[in-house]
């Protein structure tokens, strides 16, 4: 089962890798051809950025996984911050 994880996650690393190269060749000849420089900052940007869209889509199909996410996201913020000032404070 491990194994099979493992394999799962090398592979959306792969494919989340070849879209970041694809994305920061893109923008290398196209929009940033003064500075190909900066393609791979910026298409690393846009890669997390659309494939959060993605995720956030998915999402908004199955509306109630959405409020579960949201709510969990929003107490662990909470609770991040709340720990952060109690360690400050103490």
């Amino acid at each position: 089962m491990s194994d099979f994880i493992t394999q799962i996650l090398l592979f959306l690393n792969t494919v989340y890798q070849f879209l970041v190269d694809l994305i920061s060749k893109l923008l290398e000849e196209t929009v940033l051809k003064s500075n190909p420089a900066l393609s791979e900052q910026f298409g690393q940007g846009i890669t997390l950025l659309v494939t959060l869209t993605a995720i956030y889509v998915i999402l908004e199909f199955f509306s109630a996984a959405k409020r579960v996410v949201r709510t969990i996201l929003l107490i662990g913020w909470l609770l991040l911050i709340l720990a952060l000032v109690m360690t400050v404070v103490a």
